[in-house]
């Protein structure tokens, strides 16, 4: 009688244990793919951070190169000006384009172009 209660008792056990290392050998398996998970989320945002920051750093590049050629842009629309004018005082003078102007206009002329190009930068 004792063997009839023994042996279900110890085919329970070896199910158990065989249950119980399924059960850690799935959990073993469930920590390996969560860190694998882990790793290429982690990779995926270092990518991500870096083609952000990538982004970044050729924008910021293009917005520099911007600024020199509006500056640029800008002093040689200055220049422009400053001979138009000055070429149209020498026509009111009655003289050639790039004369020397009196003293007076050529001062305002020339502090006009300063302020145009203090304005460029």
């Amino acid at each position: 009688m004792v063997k009839k209660f023994i042996d279900p008792l110890i085919s329970l056990v070896v199910i158990g244990a065989v249950v119980c290392v399924v059960l850690f050998l799935v959990a073993g398996q469930h920590d390996a793919l969560n860190k694998q998970v882990k790793a290429s989320v982690s990779r995926f945002e270092a990518v991500k951070k870096s083609d952000t920051d990538f982004a970044k750093q050729a924008i910021n590049r293009a917005k520099d190169q911007m600024k020199v050629m509006v500056s640029e842009g800008c002093l040689e629309v200055a220049e422009a000006e400053l001979e138009m004018e000055w070429n149209e005082e020498c026509e009111k003078q009655g003289l050639k384009d790039k004369c020397d102007l009196p003293i007076d206009i050529a001062e305002e002329l020339i502090d006009q172009y300063e302020q145009a190009r203090a304005e460029c930068e």
